[in-house]
C-alpha cells in the first residue's frame, strides 16, 4: 500500500514539476492532438514556454510543426494566452502564424482575440510580418482576416 501511495505521489510531483513540458511540446509540434488534450486535462500548463522561451501557442506555428491551427484551438480552449510573447524577440503567436503562411492559424488566433498591433523587440507589428510574405494571394487572405477581426 505504501509503495502504491509513493508511486502516486511521484507521478504528481513529476507532473507538477514541469517534467511534462517536453511531452506538451512534442504533442504540439508533432500534431499529437489526443495526447495534447490528455496532458492539458491532467493539469498541463497551456502557457508553458520551451527551453528557448517560446510559448506552446507559438510552437504550434513553428516551421515544421504539424497542424498548427488545430493545436492552437486546443491550447486556446485550455486557456492559452493568445498574445503571449517569446522571451527573446517578443514575437507573438500571430507573428509566427503569419511567417509560416498559416491562413487557418491566423483566423483561429484573430477569432480568439490576437492583437495584430503588439510590437516585437524591433518595433515591428504583425502587419510588418505580413509585408514580408512573398505569396500575394496568401498575403491578401491573411490581411483580410486581420482587418475583419
Amino acid at each position: 500500500m505504501k509503495i502504491k501511495k509513493l508511486a502516486i505521489i511521484l507521478s504528481l510531483v513529476f507532473l507538477v514539476s514541469g517534467c511534462s513540458k517536453v511531452s506538451l511540446e512534442k504533442a504540439v509540434v508533432d500534431g499529437q492532438f489526443d495526447e495534447l488534450v490528455n496532458l492539458l486535462k491532467k493539469g498541463g500548463d497551456p502557457n508553458t514556454l520551451d527551453a528557448d522561451g517560446i510559448p506552446l501557442l507559438s510552437l504550434a506555428f513553428y516551421e515544421g510543426s504539424i497542424g498548427g491551427a488545430q493545436a492552437a484551438k486546443i491550447l486556446l480552449n485550455y486557456g492559452a494566452d493568445v498574445n503571449k510573447v517569446t522571451n527573446i524577440g517578443k514575437l507573438t503567436p500571430l507573428m509566427y502564424a503569419i511567417s509560416v503562411y498559416d491562413v487557418e492559424g491566423v483566423s483561429v488566433l484573430i477569432k480568439h482575440g490576437a492583437d495584430p498591433f503588439i510590437k516585437d523587440s524591433d518595433g515591428k507589428d504583425s502587419f510588418n510580418y505580413l509585408k514580408r510574405l512573398r505569396h500575394d494571394e496568401t498575403k491578401n487572405k491573411i490581411k483580410e482576416i486581420i482587418n475583419e477581426g
